[in-house]
């Protein structure tokens, strides 16, 4: 039944495991073409999904998914 959601936080679709598959990081090989480009959001207090580094962000614009996989 495709009306049944993906849960992130558990990593399930109702009772069956699902998993999340990616390449190599850009950030470790950048000429790599199919290499995943990670893109970080956070909630805010009206529960909206807000990409970092965005100018939606506000305090947070100074961020972009490179620095945050760097601090990794």
């Amino acid at each position: 039944d495709s009306s049944v959601p993906v849960h992130f936080d558990t990593m399930t679709r109702g009772s069956v495991e699902v998993r999340r598959l990616s390449t190599i990081s850009s950030i470790l090989d950048p000429s790599f073409t199919l290499a995943t480009k990670w893109i970080w959001y956070f909630e805010d207090e009206h529960r909206d999904w807000i990409q970092y580094g965005s100018s939606v962000s506000g305090t947070l614009d100074y961020f972009d998914s490179t620095d945050i996989l760097l601090r990794l």
